[in-house]
């Protein structure tokens, strides 16, 4: 009876652990989005060079994107992200549209 009321305890300090976790890795998947967003939003509000050839402001979203790759290098696997980026070239004005991302941490969103 003993090695029951024991197990029993164990099962629910385990429960107990495995619910917080979980909620705070939905918490930092949360923060993790938000803080997306806020990179979105900045990223837009940066004013298109004005003066670069229309070929290399053709290729700032590849770029972009690029540069958020190496950046995050220490993050790949557990979260990658790509920027869904449209340039208008003769109007010098960026959107974007939304992310598209992946790694373990997309599992914590669901």
């Amino acid at each position: 009876m003993e090695l029951v009321t024991f197990e029993t305890a164990v099962e629910k300090l385990c429960a107990d652990w495995t619910l917080d976790v979980a909620k705070l890795l939905n918490d930092a998947g949360e923060a993790v989005a938000k803080r997306s967003d806020v990179l979105r939003g900045k990223i837009k509000s940066l004013p298109v060079p004005q003066k670069s050839d229309e070929k290399e402001i053709s290729q700032l979203p590849a770029r972009i994107n690029e540069i958020l790759g190496q950046e995050s290098v220490r993050l790949k696997g557990l979260i990658e992200m790509k920027l869904v980026i449209k340039i208008d070239v003769k109007a010098r004005r960026l959107t974007i549209d939304g992310s598209e991302m992946r790694g373990a941490i997309t599992a914590l969103r669901r």
